[in-house]
């Protein structure tokens, strides 16, 4: 799995990556820091934990996978 190779490689060389993904399991497992972009604007940032626990519903919307009227920021 690539996710396992890029912690590999994290662990080995000390490299520092940025990978973009929809798979939010993963995400938060190989993450030391996560941002959340929405309509091009960062909305959250921090780590996995505080992402999980972020209060913004567009974060809480993406993490669960459920599907509510979308909320957009103007």
């Amino acid at each position: 799995m690539i996710h396992s190779l890029i912690q590999y490689t994290q662990k080995q060389f000390g490299n520092t990556g940025v990978v973009v993904s929809h798979g939010i399991p993963a995400i938060f497992s190989i993450a030391d820091s996560v941002a959340m972009i929405y309509h091009g604007r960062i909305v959250e940032e921090g780590t996995p934990e505080k992402i999980q626990l972020s209060v913004n519903p567009i974060v809480q919307q993406f993490i669960t996978g459920s599907l509510e009227v979308p909320i957009y920021i103007v």
